[in-house]
């Protein structure tokens, strides 16, 4: 009686090995595309709920405001600055090393980059400035190429 062990031969193993690295870098390779399209849907979410909120922001002001300081602002520039009116009260606006600032207060969190802040005026037919067109370019310091422009019309009521 011959004693046969049954196994697999080298050839055997060496195609199983190939196979379960085949299924795992399918599996790797899926998992990394799922996570990179998951961070970029989150920082695009991001850029879109700060642009949310200076807009929201600037919509509650200008529903307040009384006249803009045409002086003091700063019109027609990438970095512009706008000083507002509400009551005898002064505000302003201004773009400092990226960030939106209201007041003294920073407008955008330290992972949202303001690249653009552009006012600029609109005047009435006897030259006042009744109110501004603003622009602003918001970018996602994470991935440059995550980014947003707002183009909006605000006037004094």
């Amino acid at each position: 009686m011959r004693n046969r062990l049954k196994g697999t031969t080298l050839v055997e193993t060496v195609l199983y090995i190939a196979i379960l690295t085949t299924i795992l870098f399918v599996i790797v390779s899926f998992t990394l595309s799922t996570s990179e399209a998951t961070m970029r849907t989150e920082r695009r979410a991001h850029v879109y709920s700060a642009s949310e909120f200076i807009t929201q922001h600037l919509d509650y002001i200008f529903s307040r405001a009384t006249g803009i300081n045409e002086t003091k602002s700063s019109f027609n520039q990438d970095n512009g600055m706008l000083y507002i009116n509400i009551g005898n009260e002064e505000h302003y606006y201004s773009l400092s090393s990226n960030k939106l600032v209201y007041d003294g207060t920073e407008m955008n969190t330290k992972d949202i980059l303001i690249k653009k802040f552009h006012v600029v005026p609109v005047h009435n037919k006897k030259e006042k400035v009744v109110g501004v067109r603003v622009t602003l370019e918001i970018e996602s310091l994470r991935d440059q190429k995550v980014k947003k422009e707002v183009n909006t019309l605000y006037t004094v009521r």
